[in-house]
């Protein structure tokens, strides 16, 4: 019985330095593919791209609970927004909201969720709902005040645009 227990604890402590070592070379091997798609000497590889956001993604689903999950996430949805895939990004953006509230840049984050909408996105109606909730939330913030100054201006015609920051260059 004990011989069993001891050989239950060894596999167990083995399948842990094993799973170990797999996350560790997963985060390897997404700096070494970081390296060469961001080698400032080469031209940009949007497959390289697409592999490495679908790494950072798979890393993200794998290790939830790893330090460099919303890390990850994050950059995974600037390379999203690089090449166009929106709504992929914002799934990203929003996993990180919904998962790590702790994260560093956080509110930048929601704040990027609601310019999305706004620049990307083109809907208006979800931009406003964001840029809300990031002003009322961080009022004191930059993002929170620049979310606060964008809802002034969310609606307007270009037209209405010109004419408003014309009065405030006037005013300043």
């Amino acid at each position: 019985m004990r011989r069993s227990i001891g050989i239950a604890v060894i596999i167990f402590m083995g399948l842990i330095a094993v799973s170990c070592n797999s996350e560790a070379e997963k985060i390897m091997h997404i700096e070494d593919t970081e390296k060469v798609l961001f080698d400032k000497e080469k031209d940009f590889d949007e497959t390289l791209a697409e592999q490495l956001l679908n790494e950072y993604e798979a890393f993200a689903a794998s290790y939830p609970e790893n330090e460099m999950t919303p890390v990850y996430l994050d950059r995974a949805a600037n390379i999203a927004r690089g090449l166009k895939d929106f709504e992929r990004g914002l799934k990203n953006y929003q996993a990180i909201v919904e998962g790590y509230p702790e994260f560093e840049r956080i509110i930048e984050t929601k704040f990027l969720i609601a310019f999305m909408y706004d620049n990307e996105i083109k809907d208006k109606a979800k931009a406003e709902e964001h840029y809300k909730a990031v002003a009322q939330e961080y009022p004191d913030h930059i993002f929170g005040r620049n979310a606060k100054d964008r809802l002034i201006t969310l609606h307007m015609s270009d037209e209405e645009l010109l004419e408003f920051f014309d009065e405030k260059n006037k005013k300043n």
